[in-house]
């Protein structure tokens, strides 16, 4: 029995240390995991306004901006505690009285005292010329971020707020009577979010521009529910507002290589002899860590000697690299790709005698692994969506009626129809909505026309 244990402890001590002999990266791991060394953000950019817009009133945000992610980068690479953001500038509102897109109607939510609308413009005054000045930007590329799971992200939150806020704004002037100026400003707003999706290098930057996009092409529908009729001009600039996304739009392989450089950081670090600590490893857990973060921050004690790096990365690079082909992808055919790359995934996860090497690395990759997926789909339903709202200016410009819907639908501009089928969008006569069914978990969450189950637009005038 002892001579059985003993052997057995032997096996798994030369499986461990065989480990200790590392591989060379492959070309195709050095080149999806190595992200170019952090630049110096440039006072002047777009992303400097982001990292520093909610600095304390008076201040200069593109400065504080430049300031904050030059230490946040010096960090990253020298070591050393990361800035802590002070005395940060906030939106001054109750919440009732900002309009939230993707939960109310904006334009019936901004009927009410013209008083407390005008308060909301001066109260926020300097938050909205800060973001007035963001949406004229060209340079928004958040490619000189520094990016890691403990480096404290650019205030996202008060952006999307002070978007809420111009939207909010933007609806109550359509109550006044103001349309063009609601038009020019919508106009104006999609722009900037589509600029913004254009030039993502990271996937968060990616996902706030798609669900701010989201919001405009939400509050462009409610506005043409909102009245019977518009000018030709008006529904030019609506339809302008509501054009299909192009492909850089649409593209993550980019911003997908930059968040897959972290994880190529910290099997470095664990290279070097750094430890790696729960604290590393806590914001994984929304990338879908299988495992307890405090047990597999322990467990590196262990994997800190005897995982290879680089085999690591070449062990995840075909799994990971595998969501990148996803671009070329026609929207109506990501179903089948997605399941299929998800399918050969599973096979190239599922432990084998190959495991003798390098196991504990290739265990940790296997909890570290995430379907990137869901980030595609967010961004292809809001081309989805723009297109719903598309045609639903189309039937707004023909004076169609419910009765014609259906054959007006199977001529509409094919440049609108449904990207997941190819064909025009469904009609519910029962409903009165267009509709689609959305590839998103996240954008079905949002309920937009009463189901979960699908993503649709009624297209009867709103009461009054």
């Amino acid at each position: 029995m002892a001579v059985g244990v003993a052997a057995l402890a032997t096996f798994a001590i030369v499986i461990l240390c065989s480990s200790v002999v590392d591989q060379e990266l492959t070309p195709q791991a050095r080149a999806l995991f190595t992200a170019p060394s952090p630049a110096v953000v440039k006072p002047g950019s777009g992303y400097a306004l982001i990292a520093g817009f909610d600095s304390p009133e008076g201040s200069d945000p593109r400065t504080t901006g430049a300031t904050w992610a030059e230490n946040v980068r010096k960090a990253a690479v020298e070591g050393g505690r990361y800035p802590v953001p002070r005395g940060r500038l906030a939106i001054k509102a109750s919440v009732d009285m900002i309009c939230i897109p993707e939960a109310t109607d904006c334009l019936a939510h901004s009927r009410g005292n013209p008083i407390w609308f005008e308060e909301l413009a001066r109260d926020n005054a300097a938050l909205l010329a800060r973001y007035d000045e963001l949406q004229r930007d060209e340079d928004l590329t958040d490619g000189n971020m520094v990016f890691s799971y403990n480096a404290p992200l650019p205030p996202y939150s008060v952006v999307m707020q002070a978007q809420n806020v111009f939207l909010t704004l933007a609806a109550y002037r359509a109550n006044r009577g103001k349309l063009d100026e609601t038009l020019a400003m919508l106009e104006m707003d999609r722009a900037f979010q589509r600029r913004r999706l254009s030039q993502s290098a990271t996937i968060i930057s990616k996902m706030v521009g798609a669900r701010a996009l989201l919001r405009d092409l939400l509050v462009t529908s409610q506005l043409l529910r909102s009245r019977a009729a518009f000018t030709p001009s008006q529904l030019e600039a609506i339809g302008r507002i509501a054009s299909p996304l192009d492909r850089q739009e649409i593209a993550l392989s980019g911003p997908i290589r930059k968040e897959l450089s972290e994880f190529a950081a910290m099997m470095e670090r664990l290279k070097n002899g750094k430890v790696i600590t729960t604290a590393d490893l806590a914001q994984w857990e929304s990338k879908a860590l299988n495992t307890d973060a405090a047990y597999l921050g322990s467990s590196l004690y262990v994997v800190r000697f005897f995982a290879a790096p680089n085999a690591t990365l070449n062990f995840m690079e075909p799994v990971q690299g595998s969501w990148l082909a996803l671009d070329a992808v026609e929207s109506r055919d990501l179903d089948q790709a997605i399941a299929r790359i998800r399918q050969e995934n599973a096979e190239r996860l599922r432990p084998t005698v190959a495991w003798a090497y390098n196991p504990l690395g290739r265990w940790l990759a296997t909890q570290l692994v995430d379907d990137l997926s869901q980030y595609v789909m967010r961004v292809r339903d809001v081309d989805a969506f723009a297109r719903l709202v598309c045609v639903q200016t189309q039937v707004k410009a023909s004076a169609i009626g419910p009765a014609a819907i259906e054959a007006f639908l199977a001529l509409s501009d094919p440049r609108c129809h449904d990207p997941y089928t190819d064909k025009p969008f469904r009609w519910d006569a029962a409903a009165g909505q267009i509709w689609f069914k959305p590839g998103s978990a996240r954008i079905a969450a949002d309920n937009i026309g009463g189901r979960k189950d699908r993503v649709g637009i009624a297209l009867a005038p709103q009461a009054q």
